[in-house]
């Protein structure tokens, strides 16, 4: 008998490698939607969830995210502790999935943070800006540094709470020739450019570069400066 030609054997030689490679998909598959079902079914079976961050040592900020939780439910989402970009990237998805759920409704940012990355925090503001459902921010405990410029970048209402205490923090090198295409460089004109479009500081604090300074105020000077809209309860009867 004589051996197929080279080419039929080329094609046979394939046609095993393709039907190996599509059953090792079909398992792969199988796997991972078991995998899904059994997460689905632990996810079900404790609704109730917060997810911490970890970046580091230091732990970020607490989002609670479990669409069951009624707070989510409600349209709220609750940030404390650090905001550095995984705690950002967690609190922008939350903003466009309820956004998507109903792009009319308002959403409730409410910020109980001592502060964290420029950088995170202008993701978020950018985020609130690009949605179309309006965010209302809130500053409960203390709203201070990263935490004050998402409540500041609010694109609803801004509110604080009475006993809320509210921190502008300057901690960058003043901007010179030697530094501008630094991160500092970059963004201590677009930080100082937030501040002046959407709040009313008193002029002896700018420029906000240089020595360290922390301006902690109350919930009533925070209107006084127009960094909120109104001071009031959570509503969360």
């Amino acid at each position: 008998m004589t051996p197929p030609p080279p080419a039929e054997t080329q094609i046979r030689n394939s046609q095993i490698w393709l039907s190996t490679l599509l059953i090792l998909a079909i398992f792969a598959l199988s796997v991972a939607t078991l995998a899904s079902v059994a997460a689905i079914r632990n996810a079900q079976q404790s609704p109730q969830q917060t997810i911490r961050i970890q970046q580091g040592s230091e732990s970020s900020a607490t989002v609670r995210y479990n669409k069951d939780d009624p707070l989510l439910a409600r349209r709220m989402i609750f940030v404390a502790g650090k905001i550095d970009e995984p705690t950002s990237e967690t609190i922008i998805r939350h903003l466009i999935t309820l956004n998507a759920a109903n792009p009319n409704r308002p959403i409730n940012l409410v910020i109980n943070s001592d502060g964290g990355q420029k950088t995170g925090a202008f993701a978020i503001i950018e985020a609130m800006k690009t949605i179309k459902a309006p965010v209302n921010t809130w500053a409960t405990g203390n709203c201070a540094s990263a935490g004050a410029m998402v409540l500041v970048g609010g694109t609803g209402k801004r509110y604080a709470t009475p006993q809320a205490v509210i921190c502008v923090h300057v901690n960058s090198d003043p901007v010179t020739e030697d530094n501008k295409w630094s991160i500092f460089g970059v963004l201590t004109p677009q930080f100082e450019a937030l501040w002046r479009t959407r709040a009313k500081l008193p002029e002896e604090w700018y420029p906000l570069q240089g020595e360290e300074r922390w301006y902690n105020m109350t919930a009533k000077q925070a209107l006084q400066y127009r960094i909120v809209d109104e001071i009031r309860y959570l509503p969360l009867n």
